[in-house]
C-alpha cells in the first residue's frame, strides 16, 4: 500500500512546482493575518526548511523542506513590503486644511467632479507622499481652460481639506486603510477646481502617463458620450466615466470584467498583433524564406503588450496577463509548450514577489482563477479534441462547431471558476453572465478591440475619428446587451457570507483536480461541490464603526438602516446579509416591524418570532429584556446592548448560530502591529 502511494506521488513529480506559488501564498496570509510578523519567527521558518532541505536533499523530504521554504519567503516577501512602505508612509491623524503644492500622478473625470491622485504634496506645516482629492467641478470657461492644461506631470496649487483614511466597518467591510497604505494614499480629501492652478510639468515625470492621458483626452472630445467612455475604458483603462446605471448593468448581466482591462484584453490586442506581425511579414518572400517568422512576430507581440500594458494602468490582472503571454510568446521562440499551468504558476509568483498584498484582490483571484481551470481544463481535453480540428479532411462546418463549443465550454469555465469569489467577495452572483458572456467576448475579440488597435495606431496622424466611431458602435451593442440581460429575472442573486470554510475547501478541491494527473484527482470535486452546500451566516445586525449608521435585518426580506441616506457602506451591508432590498426604518412598512411606545421591535428571522431586536428612540430608556439586543437611541445611535448587558462598542456584525446563540465579530486584531491602521 505504502508503495503503492509513493508511485502515485512519484507519478506526478514534474508538477510539484506547481504547489510553489500556492504555499508562497499561504506564507503571505500568514504574515497579514498576524499569525506570524516577527522577523525572528520568519527567519527561523526559512532556516528550518533549508535544515529540511540539506539533511534530506536525497529524498523526499528535501522537497518538504523546499515546501517550508516557500511558506517562510512568502512571509519574508509581505513583511519586506510593509516595512519598506512604513518607513516613509506618513498617514494623516486628524482633520487637516490648507493650500497645497503638488505634482499629478492621475487623474479621473467623474460627473461633477474629478479625481486627482497626488504626489510631492507640500502644505505650509505638513508634507505629504500622495494623497487623493476629489475636486467638484463646474464648467465654466475658467475651468474649462484650467482642465485643458491639467495632465499627469504638472505641478499644480490648490486648497484642499484633507481627513484620515477611514477604517472599516468590520471585518467584513471593504479595508479603505489596508488597500490605501499599499498604494501610497496617506489622506484623502476634497476640494474645488475653481482654487487649483496649473504649472509646468516636471521634467522626469513618466512618459507612459502623460500618453496615456492624452490618449484618453483625444478620444474623450471626439464627444461620443457613454459608448465612447466605454471604449476609453477598454483602451487605457479609465472607467471613472462611466455612469452609475451603466456599471450596474454590467455587473447584473455577469460581464462587468469587460470593463476593467485584465487579461482578456491583453491577450486579445497581444494576439491579434502576433498575426498581423506573421501574416504581415509572410508578404515578402525574401523574409519568408530566411527568417523565422512566428518566432520575430512573437517577440513583436511582447513589445506591443508592453506598449498596451503601460498605457492601461498597469493593474494587477494586466500585469499578470503580460507575464503569462510573454511565457507563452517565449514558449513559441524557444520552440517550448507555450500553454502550460507551469506558466501560471511562474506568472502567479511574479506577481505575488513584486506586489504580495496583490493576493486578497478580487481581481487577482478571479483571473487566475480563471486562468488555471481554463488551462486546466485544455489539458484535459487537449488531445481529444485538437486531433480533429486539426486533419487537413475535416469539413470546415465540423472546425466552426469545435471553435463554437470551445467558446461556450470557455466562457462557461471561467464562470463557473469565479463564482465562488464573486459570492466571497460581492456576496450575489447572476443566473445569466454565461449566455452574456457567450454574446460579449465575440463581440470584443471580432470589432472592439480590433478598433481599439486602430485607434491608438491611427491617434499620432489624426486618423483615430472613423475607427473609434466604428469602436463605440460596438460598445452600444454591449450596453444594450447588458441593459437587456440585467432587466432578466434572476441577474442579482444575494447569497451572504458564507461558511469560514467555504473558500478553503473550494480552493483545496480546486488545487488537487488542476495539479494532479492521477485517477484521484477527481477527489477534489466532492469538496468543491459540498461547499456550495454549506449554509450562510444569518446576519441580523450591523454596525458601522462610530455606530452612526445601524443595519437590522425585518424577516429575512429587507435590510433596515435607522440613519442616514444609503451609502457605499450599507450597500455593501446588503450584500453581506444576502438581502435584495434596503429601506429607511423610519419609511419601513413591515409585518415584522412592531412599533410601540418606546420605539420598534423588529422580527429578524420569519420562523423564530422570539428572535427581536428593539430600536429605542430614548437614550435615557433602558434595554428591553424581551429583545436578544437593543440599539438605544434614535436617529442617533448611543450605544448597542446585548439581552445579558454586555455593550458592544465599535463596528460589528451579530448573527444567529445553529444552536441559537449570539455571534459578534469585531475588530479584534492589534492594531500596533499593523502600520496601516
Amino acid at each position: 500500500m505504502l508503495k503503492l502511494k509513493m508511485s502515485v506521488w512519484l507519478h506526478d513529480r514534474d508538477r510539484w512546482f506547481l504547489w510553489s506559488p500556492i504555499l508562497f501564498g499561504l506564507g503571505i496570509h500568514c504574515y497579514f493575518s498576524g499569525l506570524i510578523m516577527n522577523s525572528a519567527q520568519i527567519y527561523w521558518i526559512i532556516g528550518l526548511g533549508i535544515a529540511i532541505f540539506a539533511i534530506g536533499r536525497k529524498s523526499l523530504w528535501a522537497y518538504a523542506g523546499l515546501g517550508i521554504i516557500c511558506i517562510g519567503l512568502g512571509i519574508f516577501a509581505s513583511s519586506y513590503k510593509t516595512t519598506d512602505i512604513a518607513s516613509h508612509y506618513t498617514k494623516l491623524d486628524s482633520e487637516w486644511g490648507g493650500r497645497i503644492r503638488a505634482t499629478v500622478k492621475n487623474i479621473d473625470v467623474m460627473d461633477g467632479q474629478i479625481r486627482l491622485l497626488l504626489d510631492d504634496v507640500k502644505g505650509k506645516d505638513r508634507s505629504f507622499n500622495r494623497i487623493r482629492v476629489n475636486f467638484r467641478h463646474k464648467k465654466d470657461r475658467l475651468n474649462e481652460t484650467m482642465m485643458s492644461k491639467l495632465r499627469p506631470g504638472v505641478q499644480i496649487r490648490a486648497y484642499v481639506r484633507l481627513t484620515p483614511i477611514p477604517p472599516r466597518e468590520t471585518p467584513l467591510n471593504y479595508d479603505f486603510q489596508f488597500w490605501s497604505f499599499f498604494q501610497g494614499v496617506e489622506a484623502t480629501g476634497f476640494g474645488g477646481t475653481s482654487s487649483i492652478w496649473v504649472y509646468e510639468p516636471k521634467e522626469e515625470f513618466g512618459v507612459f502617463e502623460q500618453l496615456r492621458y492624452t490618449i484618453t483626452k483625444k478620444m474623450r472630445d471626439e464627444g461620443l458620450g457613454q459608448p465612447g467612455e466605454i471604449a476609453i475604458a477598454l483602451t487605457t483603462g479609465y472607467v471613472s466615466g462611466i455612469s452609475k446605471s451603466i456599471r450596474d448593468d454590467f455587473a447584473g448581466s455577469g460581464i462587468a470584467h469587460i470593463l476593467a482591462i485584465s487579461g482578456l484584453h491583453l491577450s486579445l490586442i497581444g494576439g491579434m498583433m502576433f498575426l498581423i506581425f506573421r501574416r504581415g511579414l509572410g508578404f515578402s518572400t525574401k523574409i519568408a524564406l530566411h527568417w523565422p517568422l512566428k518566432k520575430i512576430a512573437a517577440a513583436l507581440a511582447i513589445l506591443c503588450s508592453y506598449f498596451y500594458l503601460k498605457i492601461s494602468g498597469e493593474g494587477i490582472p494586466t500585469i499578470r496577463s503580460f507575464i503569462m503571454f510573454s511565457l507563452i510568446m517565449g514558449g513559441i521562440i524557444w520552440d517550448r509548450d507555450p500553454i502550460s499551468l507551469r506558466s501560471v504558476a511562474w506568472a502567479a509568483l511574479v506577481v505575488l514577489v513584486l506586489r504580495p498584498e496583490s493576493m486578497y484582490s478580487p481581481s487577482f483571484q478571479m483571473s487566475f482563477a480563471a486562468v488555471i481551470w481554463l488551462i486546466g481544463t485544455y489539458e484535459y481535453f487537449r488531445e481529444r479534441s485538437w486531433n480533429m480540428y486539426a486533419k487537413k479532411d475535416t469539413p470546415w462546418y465540423k472546425k466552426f462547431a469545435v471553435y463554437i463549443a470551445g467558446s461556450a465550454l470557455s466562457s462557461l469555465i471561467a464562470s463557473m471558476a469565479t463564482l465562488p469569489f464573486i459570492m466571497h467577495t460581492f456576496h450575489r452572483f447572476s443566473w445569466h453572465s454565461i449566455e452574456a458572456n457567450l454574446i460579449a467576448i465575440p463581440l470584443m475579440s471580432f470589432w472592439i478591440m480590433p478598433l481599439a488597435i486602430l485607434v491608438v495606431i491611427g491617434m499620432p496622424f489624426g486618423l483615430h475619428g472613423i475607427p473609434l466611431l466604428v469602436m463605440s458602435w460596438g460598445c452600444q451593442v454591449l450596453m444594450q446587451l447588458a441593459n437587456t440581460i440585467n432587466s432578466w429575472p434572476g441577474t442579482y442573486v444575494p447569497v451572504g457570507v458564507r461558511s469560514g470554510w467555504f473558500m478553503t475547501l473550494i480552493l483545496a478541491g480546486s488545487f488537487w483536480w488542476l495539479i494532479w494527473t492521477h485517477r484521484w484527482r477527481w477527489l477534489g470535486i466532492p469538496a468543491v461541490i459540498f461547499a456550495f452546500f454549506l449554509p450562510k451566516k444569518d446576519i441580523f445586525l450591523m454596525a458601522s464603526n462610530d455606530q452612526s449608521r445601524i443595519g437590522i435585518m425585518a424577516g429575512e426580506s429587507v435590510l433596515l438602516t435607522p440613519t442616514g441616506r444609503p451609502n457605499f457602506v450599507s450597500q455593501d451591508w446588503k450584500g453581506i446579509a444576502g438581502l435584495p432590498d434596503l429601506i429607511k426604518l423610519s419609511k419601513a412598512h413591515s409585518q415584522w416591524i412592531t412599533p410601540t411606545n418606546w420605539g420598534w421591535m423588529i422580527q429578524p428571522f420569519v420562523k423564530n418570532k422570539q428572535f427581536n431586536v428593539a430600536v429605542i428612540t430614548d437614550i435615557n430608556h433602558p434595554a428591553e429584556k424581551d429583545a436578544i439586543v437593543s440599539v438605544i437611541g434614535f436617529p442617533k445611535v448611543k450605544s448597542v446592548i446585548m439581552h445579558d448587558g454586555t455593550i458592544i462598542k465599535g463596528g460589528c456584525a451579530l448573527w444567529k448560530d445553529s444552536d441559537g446563540s449570539v455571534k459578534i465579530l469585531q475588530e479584534t486584531e492589534d492594531k500596533s502591529k499593523f502600520p496601516w491602521r
